[in-house]
């Protein structure tokens, strides 16, 4: 059954009720904020006359002539709207009919609701990303691996989201919801000072041009002075560098 906006009875087609009105379709569309494509009579009816007509249809030879020249009719405005949408005719009524008419209130429910479905869409399909890194790093939860990554190996919020494959912005959040306290910014851990001491030695090896800074220095270590004074000679003092220092 069809609701009448204007009066809150029900028909089973609101066709000549709006005519009863003193309104057409498109003004009461327009005045209700409804979609131009929203049916004015109930479902069942509408089925009904679905029903009825492809039946007749089936059975109707005529009827089926009228069919095909109607499409070819509609082959040829498909190809005008095609020729529009090239030139860009078709952009401009589309811009033109929004500024005179501007969106319908059910399109922008529409519009709204279909974000919201996508975003729910997107949160469970991340949470369950989440679930499956949880159970491979063998945590029975999140707040679990929150705690030991972050409070017992003390690694930094960078490093712990990597760890579980999110964003730090989202592990703040979690911990914050876990009322797991967050370390101030600058505070020394023993997991930051492994870190720093091990990009050191990374950046030292890269300048050295070794891949080992440790076995580089044991093998310096155990070389003769005067070899590892060959390996790497001291550029020699600018002239008068000595006299310089001499009174």
């Amino acid at each position: 059954m069809a609701i009448c906006h204007l009066c809150g009875r029900g028909f089973r087609s609101l066709g000549s009720h709006l005519r009863a009105h003193g309104m057409t379709a498109d003004q009461y569309h327009q005045q209700y904020g409804l979609l131009r494509r929203r049916a004015r009579s109930a479902r069942q009816l509408t089925q009904a006359r679905s029903t009825a007509q492809r039946q007749a249809y089936t059975a109707s030879e005529r009827m089926r002539t009228e069919a095909y020249t109607a499409f070819e009719r509609m082959r040829t405005d498909f190809a005008q709207g095609q020729t529009m949408a090239r030139n860009g005719a078709l952009s401009r009524r589309s811009r033109a009919a929004f500024t005179e008419h501007g969106v319908s209130q059910e399109l922008e429910r529409e519009r709204l609701e279909r974000l919201a479905a996508g975003r729910r869409t997107q949160q469970a399909t991340a949470e369950q990303h989440l679930t499956a890194t949880i159970e491979a790093l063998g945590f029975p939860s999140v707040e679990a691996a929150l705690r030991t990554l972050y409070m017992e190996h003390e690694l930094s919020i960078e490093n712990t989201a990597v760890q579980i494959a999110m964003s730090p912005k989202r592990a703040r959040r979690l911990l914050a919801r876990y009322a797991i306290p967050i370390r101030a910014t600058g505070q020394n851990t023993a997991s930051g000072r492994r870190t720093r001491i091990a990009l050191n030695d990374q950046r030292t090896a890269e300048r050295l041009g070794t891949s080992d800074i440790t076995g580089w220095l044991r093998t310096r270590r155990a070389s003769p002075r005067a070899d590892r004074a060959t390996c790497t000679p001291r550029a020699p003092a600018p002239a008068g560098a000595e006299s310089a220092r001499t009174p």
